[in-house]
C-alpha cells in the first residue's frame, strides 16, 4: 500500500514538475517572440541581435532596413515575397497589432532548441473600419494567395469582391542564448496549407 502511494506521488510530483517547466518555456517563449515583434519596430542593431540568428550577418540593421525597403516596393506592385526569419510576413501581416494563439511547442532534449506554432484570426475589413485613418490613406491588406496585395484607399469606393486572409498558422524555430530565459529566431514561416480566406464586399472606409 505504501509502495504504491510513494509511486503515485512521485508520478504526481514528476508530472508537476513537468507541467510547470513547460510554462516556463511556454512564458519565455512568449516573451521572445515579443521581443523580437518589438526589435523589428525599434529596427535597432543591439535590439535585432539579441533576438536573431543569421549565421554570418554582421548587419543586422541593414539587413531589415533592405528587406523593408524590398517589401516596399513588392507591395506596390501587387505581390511580396518572405525572408526565412519572418521580418517581411511580420511587417505584412502587422503581427504586433494582433493577439495570437499558441497550437505547439516545445525543445530540443539537450535544450538548446525549441520551436513554437502559432495563429492567428485576422479581421482586416473591422479594423480597418474603426482605424480612424484620414482620407487617402493607402492600405495593403494580404490577398489569396498568401503573398497577394489588396489595396486600399481610405475614403474611396475599392474593388469588390475580394478575397482577404482571414486565419493563418505560423511555426518558429529558436536557439537558447546566453541571456536566462530568452531565445533567438532562427525561422520563422507561414504554414500556407492552412491559410483561410474569407470574401469581402465592404468597397468603402471612412474615417
Amino acid at each position: 500500500m505504501f509502495v504504491r502511494v510513494g509511486i503515485l506521488m512521485l508520478c504526481f510530483v514528476s508530472f508537476f514538475q513537468c507541467s510547470t517547466k513547460d510554462k516556463d518555456l511556454e512564458f519565455e517563449l512568449r516573451r521572445s517572440f515579443q521581443n523580437y515583434l518589438n526589435a523589428l519596430d525599434s529596427r535597432k542593431e543591439e535590439d535585432l541581435r539579441i533576438v536573431f540568428n543569421i549565421p554570418g550577418l554582421k548587419d543586422y540593421k541593414g539587413h531589415v532596413d533592405q528587406l523593408y525597403l524590398k517589401y516596399l516596393d513588392e507591395v506596390e506592385k501587387g505581390h511580396v515575397s518572405f525572408d526565412p526569419q519572418g521580418i517581411v510576413l511580420s511587417r505584412f501581416l502587422r503581427l504586433k497589432h494582433y493577439r495570437y494563439g499558441i497550437l505547439d511547442y516545445g525543445k530540443s532534449e539537450d535544450g538548446l532548441t525549441a520551436h513554437m506554432r502559432i495563429s492567428v484570426y485576422f479581421a482586416y475589413d473591422a479594423n480597418i473600419a474603426r482605424s480612424g485613418l484620414e482620407d487617402g490613406t493607402k492600405l495593403f491588406i494580404p490577398g489569396k494567395p498568401l503573398g497577394a496585395v489588396n489595396t486600399l484607399v481610405m475614403g474611396a469606393d475599392n474593388p469588390v469582391p475580394r478575397d482577404q486572409l482571414k486565419y493563418l498558422e505560423m511555426e518558429m524555430d529558436l536557439r537558447r542564448t546566453n541571456f536566462e530565459g530568452l531565445w533567438q529566431i532562427m525561422r520563422f514561416e507561414p504554414d500556407e496549407a492552412k491559410a483561410q480566406y474569407e470574401v469581402s464586399v465592404k468597397s468603402r472606409f471612412d474615417p
